[in-house]
């Protein structure tokens, strides 16, 4: 009877070693894919009432701790940049194992992308959880890669087992994977600016026809969702589109709704959101965090205003969304200038235009170009030199 404790102690022991070593060898990225997940999977059962799903342009553009500080809505953000449209689906079958939410929002800019770069699909399959699903959201993104890329059909061992991918990764292994993440609920700051125009803002008056193996997959999530309780919102988020993908994404807009989907497009909401096209937008097709946060805003007082979602503020078991929202507002302050910029000069956004000059500095200028003001903040946020 000892000798069979002691075994069940040494495979207890080994178990837990070996499960630290794979998660110090698994690779991070910098859109937190792993914490994504990890936090998912942390959840309580049934908490959420809204989950997001999509590419960057849903993993930067929402905030779940914020929507819960800004009206209580209870929601998640399982995306990570570059995510396939035909991930899709399986991972909203791994949200209905241990979540019922009733609305999703789910970005549908893939859509207009028939490639899948394989280095996305890791940054899901790796960090899900060990389940048939986990094999089959592999299958259905590499799928696409089969049929999309023009290339040899993916060797698929590696990405059941990708331990055989990061095993020779001591020799890179450094502080950062002992270390914490500064991210919330996958949600990090950036807050590089660039300056963006009305004439920049093109209508969607192109056609170009998406890939067809798209619109299978397209009709594959539909005939799927239309078997939930859950409403589903197909959401094109704000952003400065190219030619190309304003045809292929006005296609994609007018196949969803032949196909009676909600469509959400966000471009002709930018004054209702309260955008400014000066300060919102690190680049054309994302925007930084304060983009995000009025965003988020605009997106949480939808869900409840369209789909009745409860203020849950003060409720039971949700110190989650709490901590990650004061974690993340206690981080801007020292971090960055941006937020030091809205609250001292925030009166001048309308007119007036910030200019990034340092990690911590900001020119202001005025409508007709001239100069106001010269900004620059310490660490915490505070005002250290004005020059008028």
């Amino acid at each position: 009877m000892r000798k069979i404790i002691s075994v069940i102690a040494f495979l207890a022991v080994l178990s837990g070693t070996m499960g630290k070593t794979f998660d110090v060898l698994w690779e991070r990225d910098d859109g937190f894919s792993r914490e994504v997940y990890e936090q998912f999977y942390d959840l309580p059962r049934n908490s959420v009432d809204a989950v997001v799903i999509g590419p960057s342009a849903a993993r930067e553009y929402y905030f779940a701790g914020e929507a819960f500080h800004h009206n209580g809505v209870v929601s998640y953000n399982l995306s990570t940049s570059g995510q396939p449209f035909s991930a899709i689906l399986p991972l909203i079958k791994e949200v209905e194992k241990t979540q019922d939410p009733s609305v999703y929002l789910i970005e549908f800019r893939e859509l207009e992308e028939d490639s899948v770069n394989l280095g996305d699909v890791r940054k899901i399959t790796d960090n899900m959880k060990w389940s048939r699903n986990r094999i089959d959201t592999i299958n259905s993104m590499l799928d696409q890669y089969d049929a999309t890329s023009g290339e040899a059909p993916v060797e698929r061992k590696d990405y059941y087992t990708s331990f055989g991918v990061y095993h020779n990764r001591w020799e890179d292994v450094n502080a950062a994977d002992f270390g914490e993440s500064e991210q919330w609920m996958g949600f990090g700051i950036y807050n590089s600016i660039i300056t963006m125009t009305p004439e920049d803002l093109k209508p969607f008056d192109e056609y170009y026809d998406i890939d067809p193996y798209l619109l299978g997959e397209l009709d594959r999530l539909i005939s799927y969702t239309d078997t939930l309780d859950a409403k589903i919102v197909f959401v094109l988020m704000p952003a400065f589109f190219h030619s190309d993908s304003r045809g292929l994404l006005n296609c994609a807009m007018q196949q969803l709704q032949a196909r009676g989907q909600e469509v959400l497009f966000l471009n002709p909401h930018m004054g209702d959101i309260g955008l400014s096209m000066d300060v919102d937008f690190r680049e054309e097709e994302h925007v930084n965090t304060y983009g995000s946060i009025k965003v988020t805003n605009f997106l949480a007082d939808y869900l409840q205003q369209q789909y009745g979602l409860p203020d849950r503020r003060g409720g039971n078991g949700l110190e989650k969304w709490t901590n990650a929202y004061e974690g993340f507002r206690k981080a801007i302050l020292k971090r960055t200038s941006v937020l030091a910029a809205y609250e001292e000069l925030g009166t001048l956004l309308d007119t007036c235009r910030f200019e990034s000059t340092g990690e911590r500095t900001f020119d202001v200028y005025d409508e007709n170009g001239a100069l106001l003001d010269h900004a620059a903040f310490d660490e915490n946020g505070k005002r250290i030199e004005q020059v008028q």
